[in-house]
């Protein structure tokens, strides 16, 4: 009976495992040097991660995250339980604060938004300049991603 040789991408985790073949080879050394190129590969990545992580806390240190200060919002009317008593004037100035609240919401959350946009632009605009392959594995791999070869009998 003959071996051959599963290289596994595997992932461990307390909530999460998996294992995926990536490579099938008779050829032991094949096997090893898969293994030596994903190692190499994964620590290109984390490297490329370290750097994105740097870049970022430098960036965010020049343009620091705005503070969201909550609006100070008015209190709605109460015309009672049953609204469908209310009169039209009842009906629209409860409608009106509300809407008003609403604005006031958004409009102070704004900066907020309009700084997580420019951080997620910035942070792609940085990615962009790894090469495709890091990129790739960027996205692919993570720190509990790991190989190892599996020996399964083969007739």
């Amino acid at each position: 009976m003959n071996l051959i040789n599963v290289v596994m991408q595997c992932h461990a985790d307390y909530e999460d495992s998996w294992a995926n073949p990536i490579l099938v080879t008779a050829d032991r050394d094949k096997a090893e040097a898969k293994v030596a190129e994903m190692n190499k590969r994964l620590a290109a990545r984390n490297s490329a991660l370290q750097a994105a992580i740097t870049h970022m806390q430098a960036w965010e240190g020049a343009n620091p995250r705005p503070v969201h200060k909550a609006p100070k919002l008015k209190s709605l009317p109460d015309y009672g339980r049953s609204r469908h008593k209310w009169s039209p004037e009842q009906l629209l100035e409860y409608k009106t604060i509300k809407q008003a609240n609403q604005d006031a919401q958004v409009a102070a959350i704004q900066p907020l938004r309009d700084w997580t946009m420019l951080r997620f632009e910035e942070e792609n605009k940085f990615k962009s300049t790894f090469p495709e392959q890091v990129q790739n594995d960027y996205q692919t791999f993570n720190d509990r991603s790991y190989w190892e070869i599996e020996e399964v009998p083969w007739e």
